[in-house]
């Protein structure tokens, strides 16, 4: 009587061939440089210092925008009160909406944030 039947593990290397070897490997996350250290974290905080170098520009923008908003409300409200009554008053539409803005910036924030 024979053991091990048909064949195991070995036998399906063999009848995979060289498919296995074919697939080649485009992501180094996981492998280690020379002074032992995983090529992921050396990406990673990589990213990270480049992300938090960024922040002077990232919080410049964002105040950019917000200017930007509540430019075109004021402007916006602007044109509403000259096609009213109350065109005699922008500086004081203005006025409000400065104070409102200062109050309340979080009405002001992009949605997409």
């Amino acid at each position: 009587l024979l053991r091990g039947g048909k064949g195991g593990f070995g036998s399906m290397l063999r009848a995979q061939g060289g498919r296995m070897a074919s697939q080649k490997t485009t992501n180094y996350s996981a492998c280690r440089d020379l002074s032992g250290r995983r090529l992921k974290t050396l990406s990673d905080a990589q990213r990270l210092a480049e992300y938090i170098s960024s922040k002077d520009e990232r919080l410049q923008e964002a105040n950019r925008k917000t200017e930007n908003k509540i430019e075109r409300h004021l402007r916006h409200a602007e044109r509403v009160l000259k096609d009213g009554e109350r065109a005699d008053a922008p500086s004081e539409v203005r006025e409000k909406m400065n104070r409102f803005s200062k109050s309340n910036p979080e009405y002001f924030k992009e949605k997409d944030e």
